[in-house]
């Protein structure tokens, strides 16, 4: 499939790409291509549910080494945000209804 964008990059930008492409051997298309797939895989994990992103031991460390005030309020944050979601998703209310184990 070929598809067509009006894109009109500013000179110094096009200048880099055909740079970057002529120094690795390849095609500005491609470099481009490369490009898009990386900010869209960015862009798709940090779209998903926070419980589903493994955290690695640096970005851990890196919590760590915050100031505690920072500390503080990302996780103030992030407790308004699960409290916001418990408050508009009732889903979860209607598994606490009724005993757990049957007679």
């Amino acid at each position: 499939m070929i598809t067509t964008l009006n894109w009109k990059p500013e000179q110094t930008l096009l200048q880099k790409l055909n740079e970057l492409a002529q120094q690795q051997g390849q095609s500005p298309e491609d470099i481009i291509t490369q490009a898009v797939t990386l900010y869209l895989k960015s862009q798709m994990q940090s779209s998903t549910p926070p419980e589903t992103q493994p955290l690695s031991i640096d970005r851990r460390r890196a919590f760590l080494k915050l100031p505690m005030a920072e500390r503080r309020q990302i996780l103030q944050d992030q407790a308004e945000n699960l409290m916001a979601h418990y408050q508009t998703d009732t889903e979860w209310q209607d598994l606490q209804v009724g005993d757990l184990l049957e007679p």
